[in-house]
């Protein structure tokens, strides 16, 4: 539920940095990439909305995206791609900021 003057407090803050840096070192497919951005996404839009449950729902779904967006051998796994790396490293910066 939102609340009008809700930002993460440390505890939630420094999860959320310690997951989206951690996928900076993560290798997935297209298709798991694509997962991470929205889930990113989501993130960032709970913080625009002061929306704590959200922002922790989108916090543990990035926790267990690398074994979400696998699929043994079927596909490449690469680092991010430039535009959700750049997105990610926003977000670490902007929650750094907090």
């Amino acid at each position: 539920m939102p609340t009008p003057d809700w930002t993460p407090g440390d505890e939630s803050r420094e999860e959320a940095l310690a997951v989206l840096q951690d996928t900076l070192r993560w290798k997935l497919t297209e298709r798991g990439w694509s997962l991470v951005d929205d889930t990113v996404r989501l993130m960032l839009a709970a913080l625009d909305a002061h929306d704590p449950v959200l922002f922790q729902k989108a916090t543990d779904q990035l926790d267990v995206l690398p074994f979400r967006g696998k699929k043994a051998g079927t596909e490449p796994e690469v680092p991010a791609p430039e535009p959700v790396r750049d997105r990610i490293n926003d977000t670490i910066h902007g929650l750094g900021q907090k």
